[in-house]
């Protein structure tokens, strides 16, 4: 059964910025009833050079209705950015209208308070909800059809949207959108963890999505205590994964959650339901839902940059852009990824708060600084030199691969528009076996850190130096962990060279000390 992973929201029924004047604006944002800004919360700019942030990405949300356009701050969008899958209606709802705000909203007057995180990104609008789908509200024609034109136009695709499944069940769904994310690996998939932590999901209490379960995107868990943002809302999924196999084995454990991001009384537009001609509202919103569109719209802004400085094409790789994000993420109150004294790590990252917390300005800056590579690795390691630091400089590292997961119903589809008319309800999969790599840290020759994350898509380390020299990065492709099972299994994905993203940020060891600092004197976060 499919239940929508939607935000829990209080809605604020206030006028636009230009109908009150700022003074009181200001007087209720002090008394706590206008909510935050996506910008300020994040810490990025609506405007940048006079023009607006984002310009030169693309952004796509997919889910189960489109945004209201005629909303103040989504007027600016062109009518026919939205699109359907075969089949599928197109009803104004509120939850994308507040999802695609946080992304693209644009403030008529360039107000930062009132403008999403991107605005100056192209933008796409996408759904595959069919009437009178009942508990399943789509058919996979209309499933597919939207996500791949998503996929085939856009740099990040966004959806705010999910099921959850009862523990140890096999995700067929999240298989799905792993292959998707393997035939167009230039668009990043970012997906909102959940929202399940709460006593009405019972048995599959705290447990990710099912569409954030899969291994090619980039999944979100939602931060509160605001504005501090350094702990996990009280709703936001955090337990780790089961690996559960076609055939229904159940593999081991690995983290469901990869980053988190601001997603408590975040400010966004609101369009009540039915026709209404209120079209300058706003509410606060909590949960998975805003946190996700927060993750998509920073992306927008890495693509953005990127493309301004003329980088090379391997950096719109999702994987690079996975390895960037998550690289680039500050440290959490509690987090651990279970390293030694060593620095060995068999999980990578953290069950609840994955690599930890959003930080768009680490990832933008690791991005201009050239922090990243695009690998092939094959039979022999890959080492990256990182120059010389000096002992207790942080590092962060992360590598992202895919795991390879296929559709044969898409071969010698060049589109959405070439689909069948009518598809199974669940098509037939090829599901290659898990890619395993080891990320390892060495400083003058000796190994300082590893991590052996078994089941996982991403290698992570996060460590202090413990001598000055020179440091290098050394990925090792080791055996594979084999995949099998009811949805056509099979050997032919496997033994290619790991394409991988890789990506690491060095933080300086006074700079280090205060997050370290200001980490310990914070309250219990979870």
């Amino acid at each position: 059964m499919f239940r929508f992973a939607v935000c829990a929201v209080l809605v604020l029924a206030v006028l636009l910025p230009g109908a009150a004047p700022a003074s009181a604006l200001e007087a209720m944002e002090k008394e706590g009833h206008w909510g935050y800004s996506v910008n300020e919360a994040v810490g990025a700019p609506a405007r940048e050079d006079g023009s607006f942030a984002g310009a030169g990405s693309r952004l796509a949300n997919v889910e189960a209705g489109v945004p209201c356009l005629e909303h103040v701050m989504l007027r600016w969008l062109p009518r026919d950015c939205v699109f359907t899958g075969p089949g599928a209606s197109a009803p104004v709802q509120p939850h994308p209208t507040a999802v695609s705000y946080v992304m693209v909203g644009r403030s008529p007057d360039g107000d930062v308070r009132f403008s999403g995180l991107a605005p100056g990104a192209e933008f796409r609008a996408g759904t595959f909800v069919v009437p009178g789908e009942g508990k399943q509200p789509f058919t996979m024609s209309s499933l597919l059809g939207a996500f791949m034109r998503a996929f085939e136009w856009a740099d990040v695709v966004n959806t705010s949207w999910g099921s959850v499944t009862s523990p140890g069940a096999y995700e067929y769904y999240s298989d799905v959108m792993d292959a998707l994310c393997a035939a167009y690996p230039q668009s990043l998939f970012v997906v909102a963890a959940g929202n399940t932590n709460s006593p009405r999901w019972e048995g599959s209490r705290g447990k990710v999505s099912q569409i954030a379960s899969g291994f090619n995107n980039v999944s979100v868990g939602a931060l509160g205590h605001a504005p501090a943002f350094d702990r996990l809302t009280e709703n936001s999924a955090r337990l780790p994964l089961e690996v559960v196999l076609p055939d229904g084995r159940v593999a081991g454990r690995r983290a469901g959650v990869d980053l988190c991001a601001p997603g408590e009384f975040m400010r966004c537009a609101a369009c009540p339901e039915g026709p209404h001609a209120e079209h300058d509202r706003f509410l606060t919103a909590t949960g998975t839902s805003v946190a996700a569109p927060v993750v998509a719209g920073c992306a927008a802004l890495l693509h953005a940059r990127a493309r301004e400085l003329g980088q090379p094409a391997e950096v719109h790789d999702a994987r690079v852009m996975k390895a960037l994000l998550l690289a680039g993420t500050r440290v959490l109150p509690g987090w651990s990824n279970g390293a030694d004294a060593a620095g060995v790590t068999r999980r990578g990252l953290d069950d609840a708060f994955g690599a930890g917390a959003l930080d768009a300005g680490a990832s933008l800056r690791m991005l201009e600084e050239g922090c990243w590579r695009s690998l092939r690795v094959g039979e022999a390691p890959c080492t990256v030199d990182l120059g010389v630091h000096e002992a207790g400089s942080e590092l962060t590292v992360a590598l992202c691969w895919f795991v390879p997961t296929r559709l044969p119903l898409l071969d010698g589809v060049a589109s959405a528009a070439d689909l069948p008319g009518s598809l199974p309800s669940r098509p037939e999969l090829v599901c290659g076996p898990l890619p395993h790599a080891t990320l390892e840290l060495r400083c003058e020759g000796r190994r300082v850190g590893l991590c052996d994350a078994e089941l996982s898509p991403t290698q992570f380390l996060r460590l202090r130096l413990p001598r000055t020299g020179r440091c290098s990065l050394v990925v090792v492709r080791r055996a594979d962990v084999p995949r099998g099972g009811e949805v056509g299994a099979s050997k032919e994905l496997a033994g290619s060279p790991l394409l991988c993203g890789l990506a690491w940020k060095v933080t300086p060891p006074e700079l280090a000390d205060g997050e370290r600092q200001d980490e310990a004197s914070a309250e219990e976060p979870r």
